[in-house]
């Protein structure tokens, strides 16, 4: 493997540790604030708060709208594999709602960067290496 491909792959290789470290931390995160809400109330409220389209109003392929449907669907999911949660805040309010927006988007960030700094296969480098070698190659 050439040396500019080596630094490549080493760089990758950091940025992928420090975002597979990154996304453990943001979901600890999503996690204990969670634990802390009544997840019925949470999720009624999200959905009456972020997925209710008022009439009349058309929300196009960037709106928010879409995201939240699947962050929603996401935390129904992850709340009702889990037991629910004792003494929790029963309120939900608009700073409840602005720390899950803050801790979903975090959350969900730091898979997408997980995912494009994934390490390629070393053996594939290889091949490229090999590839490119015998392209340059006079035949």
């Amino acid at each position: 493997m050439s040396e500019e491909l080596k630094n490549i792959h080493d760089k990758l290789k950091v940025t992928h540790e420090k975002a597979y470290a990154e996304v453990e931390a943001n979901f600890a995160n999503l996690v204990a604030l969670l634990n802390q809400l009544d997840p019925i109330k949470l999720i009624s409220q999200l959905t009456l708060t972020f997925l209710t389209v008022p009439a009349g109003q058309f929300n196009d392929e960037s709106s928010d709208i879409h995201d939240w449907a699947r962050w929603i669907e996401f935390l129904t999911g992850y709340l009702l594999a889990h037991n629910y949660p004792q003494n929790v805040k029963t309120e939900i309010d608009g700073e409840d709602l602005k720390n899950v927006d803050d801790l979903l988007t975090k959350y969900f960030n730091s898979i997408s960067l997980l995912l494009i700094s994934e390490r390629p296969n070393i053996e594939k480098d290889r091949e490229i290496d090999l590839v490119i070698h015998l392209a340059n190659k006079d035949i």
